[in-house]
């Protein structure tokens, strides 16, 4: 339909008066079919002056000003529906690629922002904040203010705006990396900002800046920290820190067991042959130390496992240091408190439960003492 209005303005049978889009030498049957009733309810034709008039608010591709085409293509970016769009005093402008381009930088800004929000109730302005998670956690405040632009500036910039798919594409990609890539992202563009107090009008016609700036920072933090290096090596040392506990504890179930058989047997062999009751009362006796001392020694090789454990995740932590990305450092340094974190609560539980068997052991005895007691069998 806009290439049959775009002929027909161009041999001037159509022209833009007053708010409305006016025909001139054609007839009802044609002005009919390019803006039937239906579609418009404003469409009509006086057939005494042969001319057909239409509402310019109805058509949806006319717009008074690019403020207003970039409010209207804001508030449909996923289903803008025209390539082309008529500007007054301009003419008409393709629109295709600004339109997908626009809806990619709004979609990465809201990506790897931390907030957005509206700047007011007015306009279409939005702002969104970037914040680093430093020590002073500084923040980067940018503001997508199309309203705030010249007419003119916004003319340049339509046919300016860059491609950003290859920043969303690096940014969107789901694997192990995708947290870093958007931190990375996002301090980039911070750095950016930062140095030339850039508009979002900088920011969208300059792609391959961001893009440059981007794998510049993602390559010095891969060089500088391997990840899939250190989750690998995070991973078997709190591996096998768990695995030797898991180790201690299962042993320590096969000693513990046999001390209230110990018992009891002594107690039993006792009935049966006085003479060497003795002896196995002083065994079973023996066997309780015994097991006491391994409970205390499975104890303190727990706490050294853990230490050395501990120590090992420390330089994983200290390591962080050589990262410039503040981003990705905090992302790291939480990985590895989570690790620590895990080492400890595993040594806390895996002593309580040697704790546990001790007093289960304790408690067999001295209920079987008691039965042995009361009944004369001891």
């Amino acid at each position: 339909m806009i290439s049959h209005v775009k002929k027909l303005i161009s041999e001037g049978n159509l022209y833009f008066e007053d708010g409305y889009l006016t025909s001139k030498g054609i007839d009802d049957s044609q002005f009919f079919n390019i803006f039937p009733i239906e579609n418009y309810s404003s469409s009509e034709f006086q057939s005494s002056s042969n001319t057909g008039t239409c509402r310019v608010d109805e058509l949806g591709f006319y717009f008074e000003n690019y403020h207003d085409l970039f409010k209207e293509v804001e508030n449909c970016l996923d289903e803008f529906p025209f390539k082309e769009v008529y500007i007054a005093g301009v003419g008409f402008k393709n629109v295709t690629n600004f339109v997908r381009f626009y809806a990619g930088w709004l979609e990465l800004l809201l990506l790897i922002s931390d907030h957005q929000y509206p700047i007011d109730h007015f306009s279409s302005s939005k702002a969104y904040i970037f914040v680093e998670k430093n020590g002073k956690r500084t923040s980067t405040v940018f503001t997508v203010s199309p309203d705030q632009i010249p007419h003119e500036e916004l003319e340049i910039f339509l046919d300016k705006i860059s491609n950003p798919n290859r920043l969303l594409k690096s940014c969107l990609a789901d694997d192990a990396h995708q947290g870093e890539r958007l931190s990375t992202m996002k301090s980039s563009l911070a750095e950016l900002l930062g140095v030339d107090s850039w508009t979002f009008i900088d920011l969208m016609t300059s792609a391959d800046s961001l893009l440059s700036l981007f794998h510049t920072n993602y390559e010095t933090y891969l060089r500088s920290f391997s990840f899939d290096e250190f989750i690998k090596n995070l991973e078997d040392d709190v591996g096998e820190f768990i695995k030797k506990v898991e180790e201690q504890i299962q042993s320590f179930y096969v000693q513990a067991l046999a001390v209230p058989g110990a018992v009891i047997l002594a107690s039993a062999l006792r009935g049966a042959e006085g003479s060497i009751s003795l002896a196995l009362v002083f065994s079973a006796g023996l066997a309780l130390i015994l097991v006491f001392m391994s409970l205390k020694s499975k104890k303190s090789f727990i706490d050294r496992v853990k230490e050395n454990t501990l120590t090992k995740l420390s330089i994983y932590k200290d390591r962080t240091a050589d990262i410039d990305n503040s981003y990705v450092k905090e992302t790291i340094a939480e990985k590895v408190t989570s690790a620590i974190g895990s080492v400890e609560q595993t040594s806390r539980d895996s002593k309580d439960e040697i704790d546990k068997i001790r007093d289960v052991i304790i408690a067999l005895i001295f209920i079987y003492c008691i039965c042995a007691i009361v009944f004369g069998r001891l």
